[in-house]
């Protein structure tokens, strides 16, 4: 029987069980047990290559004297099913450096606090938010938020070593160059690599529209992109502009070849600052498009939660072996 992972958003509550599995007919398998002293388990839920475990991302701790506020960086970190644990595969304070490797984003604020220390003024440094295993090559592709950038892994047993990167904030860490500056992403959610090596992802776009930052329009958007390994230049294959979407959002591919955009707020942030605001005639309204290979759309469906929207929108072919009856 397949499971479902609940993942909840971070509070007081669910800080110690952030993650459950559970059957499609919503018993409950297992929670995940970990040590949320120093900062919890955030972003996303995907299994991994042999199925027996999940990938996600746990924030960390850092503290430069270079730097006012404590950094709060992010692990990839993997759920064992059967032993219930919790394992560090990479660290990205490893990696990157927060004091000179930094985003439009990696100044945000907000309070937090490790191992009992009193809640402080912390930066959101990198806010990675997805690890995904690539269907290329097997490794981990690891989307890096705040620095706009998105790394491959290798994956385990092999550890300890990035493969590539391609950065639209960090150019000096970036393996691919970009064609045209309209082709470049920010602040992206979702990443994964398709079978054949093309990345696709929900580039939100915060730096573009926000920021200023050059190319890609004043828009979200749905986006493939082609890594040509020869040239090392990366391309856009096709895009979907949807209204701007801070964040949140996704990109899956389908059976047919097809792909389904999760737009978070339909509306956008307007939408969404609306309802902050008390305004209750504003509902959460989600779309969900699909596109052919070529970006163009063929069907989309609105779905509404009260005051809120789905942070992804993911396909399943089937959770009971359901099948659809020929017409």
């Amino acid at each position: 029987m397949k499971s479902i992972f609940c993942f909840f958003a971070p509070g007081v509550q669910v800080a110690k069980e952030p993650l459950s599995r559970i059957s499609p007919h919503g018993k409950l398998l297992d929670n995940l047990q970990y040590d949320p002293s120093c900062l919890i388990v955030t972003h996303e839920a995907r299994l991994n290559s042999s199925q027996n475990g999940v990938l996600s991302v746990q924030e960390s701790w850092g503290e430069y004297p270079e730097l006012e506020n404590p950094q709060v960086g992010d692990k990839v970190v993997s759920w064992d099913f059967e032993h219930n644990n919790l394992a560090v595969l990479y660290d990205l304070f490893d990696y990157f450096d927060p004091v000179t490797e930094r985003g439009y984003l990696s100044n945000g604020p907000f309070r937090a606090s490790c191992n009992s220390t009193e809640s402080q003024i912390t930066d959101d440094w990198s806010h990675m938010n997805s690890v995904s295993v690539s269907a290329f090559d097997g490794s981990l592709i690891v989307s890096i938020r705040h620095l706009s950038t998105v790394c491959s892994f290798q994956a385990p047993p092999l550890l300890a070593s990035i493969n590539w990167c391609i950065s639209s904030e960090l150019p000096q860490r970036s393996n691919y160059t970009f064609d045209k500056s309209a082709t470049k992403f920010y602040d992206q959610h979702a990443v994964q690599q398709l079978s054949s090596g093309n990345l696709i992802m929900f580039d939100n776009g915060d730096a573009r529209v926000m920021g200023n930052y050059s190319g890609g329009g004043y828009t979200s958007r749905g986006l493939e992109l082609k890594l040509d390994r020869d040239t090392m230049v990366a391309s856009v294959v096709w895009e979907f502009p949807v209204t701007y979407d801070s964040h949140e959002g996704s990109v899956y591919p389908l059976d047919n070849g097809h792909f389904l955009i999760h737009e978070p707020n339909n509306g956008g942030d307007a939408a969404m600052m609306q309802r902050m605001n008390g305004d209750e005639s504003v509902r959460g309204i989600s779309r969900q498009v699909e596109v052919d290979s070529d970006g163009t759309e063929v069907a989309s469906l609105y779905t509404s939660i009260y005051l809120y929207t789905a942070y992804r929108g993911v396909p399943f072919s089937t959770l009971l072996g359901e099948v659809r009856q020929q017409d």
